[in-house]
């Protein structure tokens, strides 16, 4: 996978895939507009707006042999400020390695579950609002959502339209706590609550475990059913990714021997992932296997005024033999 997120797409445009950015940003405004309703135009705002960024991802599909391009359209959270704590828990390491170590004690199943779009379509309390350019978007795209009659022009002549923000999306501080409350909402209507460790949730009756990380569900489970029952209930307002049996969770691989009852967890990719994050040009060789210590040259601490003490300038006494 190749990540170029935080790069702008105007970055990108002028690359040979530009008709590839582009769709998939108008998709983005498709998604944000009409299909989650999270975005409404207006012709003015209530408060000063924020700016909209684009984050952008490309990723290798094994399946089709292709590249798959995403644009994200977050709001510039930095410029909405809210009076009530944004502040949400996730289930803590700790909490999944127990989960993993009662599924091969009680010989259960494990499967994971991946929302989409979980950011999307929770109610904020008070409109926000943010403004978006629209030089890049065909006009007839703009027509088809209904955005023409809401144009308007800056002091540099760019075109661009308010919207009032009327969900929750990316970038915004909020969205985290918003939607988690709005998902354990739906949960207990299900009667699945939360334990007295922070995200670990059983439900009253099925014999069914989960702990919760953002959108990502670790599951314990020993019927089929129980875990058709926790997909049919997120259904109703999420689309559900579900692994029946769960290979990859929060990064980590995790191998699931049930005869052997033997389940290890790993990173294969820690390393070069961690090296494409932070040296994303490549390490410099390097000539000897010894880890290189640069010289340290000058002085380090506060250098202090050369003076000539008292010692220094009396004579030094004379020996018993010289005084003879």
């Amino acid at each position: 996978m190749t990540s170029t997120a935080n790069l702008s797409l105007g970055f990108l445009l002028p690359a040979a895939d530009r008709p590839a950015w582009l769709l998939a940003d108008i998709q983005e405004l498709i998604k944000l507009t009409i299909q989650t309703e999270t975005l409404r135009p207006v012709l003015k705002r209530l408060k000063p707006a924020t700016y909209y960024n684009r984050v952008v991802k490309e990723k290798w599909d094994p399946v089709s042999k292709s590249i798959t391009r995403r644009v994200r359209g977050t709001a510039g959270g930095d410029r909405i400020k809210v009076d009530y704590d944004v502040s949400s828990s996730t289930a803590s390491l700790v909490s999944m390695k127990i989960l993993l170590n009662a599924v091969v004690s009680e010989y259960a199943l494990f499967a994971t579950i991946d929302l989409t779009d979980f950011y999307l379509g929770t109610l904020l309390p008070s409109l926000e609002y943010i403004k978006i350019y629209i030089d890049n978007y065909p006009p007839s795209v703009l027509a088809d959502l209904g955005l023409l009659e809401f144009i308007q022009t800056d002091k540099q002549g760019k075109r661009f339209v308010y919207f009032a923000i009327r969900k929750t999306m990316y970038g915004l501080s909020m969205a985290g706590k918003l939607s988690k409350d709005e998902l354990v909402k739906l949960l207990h209507a299900s009667d699945f609550i939360e334990t007295d460790t922070p995200c670990l949730f059983r439900h009253r009756t099925r014999n069914i475990t989960f702990c919760l990380v953002v959108d990502d569900f670790g599951i314990k489970y020993n019927r089929r059913e129980d875990l058709d029952f926790l997909v049919a209930c997120l259904s109703a307002k999420y689309h559900v990714k579900v692994h029946p049996v769960g290979t990859k969770f929060l990064g980590f691989t995790v191998d699931y021997n049930r005869p052997a009852r033997l389940m290890s967890i790993s990173y294969p990719r820690y390393i070069p992932d961690l090296l494409a994050r932070v040296r994303p040009n490549g390490v410099k060789f390097a000539s000897t296997p010894a880890v290189y210590t640069p010289p340290s040259y000058g002085r380090k601490g506060p250098q202090l005024p050369t003076q000539l003490t008292v010692s220094l300038l009396q004579p030094p006494p004379l020996s018993p033999r010289s005084s003879r």
